[in-house]
């Protein structure tokens, strides 16, 4: 999908308002370069499931915080997109503010989750390069 032509959407699920807010001004800021980013936002795993759940419009990258209302939220939102169709299988950069998750082995996440970033090691440029290069990557199959 050429950026330019249709909006890219992405759907940022963290349970921090502060988060969600810094999150969607990088986001606009991206679109004002790059073409027109539509962002979602939902604020739980249960949430983001039902953003997820297989319906026009189609979610392109999802902005995935692990911990939020369970220790493991965010595998269960990666066990959902696991389970729907190819095609509507989104990107998935794993952003968290969780210390354990940089030393404690991750469980085996499948081809889609295209990175794990902490969230307070990105600064706003950083997070627009990741959100660009997820953009601009194929698909994983």
């Amino acid at each position: 999908m050429d950026t330019k032509e249709q909006p890219q959407r992405i759907l940022v699920v963290d349970d921090d308002e502060d988060i969600q807010l810094v999150t969607g001004m990088v986001l606009r800021k991206l679109g004002s370069q790059l073409g027109p980013i539509v962002p979602e936002r939902a604020f739980s795993a249960s949430e983001a499931i039902i953003r997820l759940t297989p319906h026009p419009p189609h979610i392109d990258l999802v902005l995935l915080d692990i911990v939020m209302e369970t220790q493991d939220a965010g595998y269960l939102v990666i066990e959902h997109i696991d389970s729907l169709p190819e095609k509507h299988r989104p990107k998935v950069i794993i952003r968290s503010g969780q210390a354990e998750l940089r030393v404690e082995p991750l469980p085996s996440l499948p081809n889609f989750v295209i990175g794990l970033h902490s969230k307070t090691d990105l600064d706003a440029g950083e997070l627009g390069q990741l959100v660009l290069k997820a953009l601009e990557a194929p698909q994983s199959s």
